[in-house]
This record gives C-alpha cells, sequence and structure tokens, in this order.
C-alpha cells in the first residue's frame, strides 16, 4: 500500500463516517495508532447491497483492499451506523474488540491497554484515574477544568485531542494530537479544515 498515494486518499473521504472517524482512520493507516474505532454511516446503497445481495459494504471493501484486518460490531442505533475495530493485526483487533466490550470490565488496565493501542500518550493513559467512585459532578468539573486548560492554550491541534489529557500536564499531552493534526493537514487538508472548522 503506498500511502501518499492519491486514490487512498480520495477513497478515505468518500467514506461516509463522522470527520473525526475518518481522521482516526488515516492515522490508522498512517501508523499513528496500532488500531481504532470508528462508526461507519451506510449509504442507501450500502444497505441495498448488504440486505438485498449479501455483499460487503463499501467500508469492508475499503479495508479488505488495503489490507485492514476488522471487527464489525452487532450494536447500532437509530441513525444505523455500525462501529468497527480496526487493525492491521489480527490479534489487536480482538484484544480491542474484546476490551470495549460490555463483558469486559474497565480497569486501569484495561483503560492502558485501550489507550496504548489507540495512540494516546502514554503519560495521559498512565494519569487517566478510572473515575467509576468519583460523583457525576466530580467528573464534569473535572473535565471542564481539564477542557479550559486547552482552550488558554490557544493551539491548532486543540480539535484532535481526543482523550483525556492529565490536569497541569494539557500541553505536554497535546503535543501527541499535534502530530495527529500535522499529518492530517498534510494529507488530507480538507478534512482538516472540516474538524478545525467544527
Amino acid at each position: 500500500m503506498v500511502l501518499s498515494d492519491s486514490v487512498l486518499k480520495r477513497e478515505v473521504m468518500k467514506l461516509s463516517m463522522y470527520q473525526t472517524d475518518r481522521a482516526n482512520l488515516w492515522l490508522h493507516i498512517r501508523g499513528f495508532k496500532k488500531g481504532t474505532s470508528i462508526d461507519y454511516l451506510p449509504t442507501t446503497q450500502d444497505y441495498v447491497v448488504t440486505r438485498l445481495f449479501k455483499q460487503k459494504n463499501n467500508l469492508e471493501k475499503f479495508l479488505d483492499k488495503y489490507n485492514l484486518f476488522y471487527i464489525k460490531s452487532n450494536k447500532t442505533d437509530r441513525s444505523k451506523r455500525v462501529n468497527y475495530i480496526v487493525a492491521r493485526d489480527k490479534k489487536v483487533a480482538e484484544e480491542l474488540f474484546s476490551l470495549f466490550s460490555e463483558k469486559h470490565p474497565h480497569t486501569k488496565k484495561t483503560d492502558y491497554r485501550i489507550g496504548m493501542i489507540l495512540g494516546y500518550p502514554k503519560n495521559a493513559v498512565l494519569g487517566f484515574d478510572n473515575l467509576s467512585d468519583k460523583s457525576i459532578r466530580y467528573k464534569i468539573n473535572r473535565y471542564a477544568r481539564i477542557n479550559n486548560n486547552i482552550k488558554k492554550l490557544n493551539i491548532y491541534w486543540e480539535p484532535y485531542i481526543l482523550y483525556m489529557a492529565r490536569e497541569g500536564y494539557e500541553y505536554e499531552d497535546s503535543l501527541v494530537a499535534k502530530k495527529w493534526a500535522d499529518c492530517i493537514r498534510t494529507d488530507l487538508p480538507e478534512l482538516a479544515k472540516k474538524i478545525e472548522s467544527a
């Protein structure tokens, strides 16, 4: 697979998904993430092809074409989006799928594995608290403080910080997102504009 291939870029931009999921897929293809989770929004054509003719949808064809392993979740919501776990390595996809499953208890160890597979900064993942014993009010206030601290930084890569930074270390933890932003800005400038203007 040639990563600078304009055909690959064009195909990624045509897939029916949220912009951040498109960015996550591209970052995985480029090697910034060992795996990713994306929500695919099947088109009417996809619906006809998959339901009536039992063929693969456009995302599945794309993933097969570029040798990316995927696990399709059976969970959908009213919007009919379908979740896919995507990785180059079958074992990584299976592990991420298992970690995200409702059967798997969320512990610091599982949160760490999820964060590492999704390419989050190691220190941010290590600092991520399992807040299950904290009140909703505490969680909201903590998240709001961190979010406000990030906004004060006034950095162009803020929309790419899709993980919980550590309070007091927001700039340091945001540098991974800066690399992601620079990659998307260079490779898929049309996508970067959409993400950054949202």
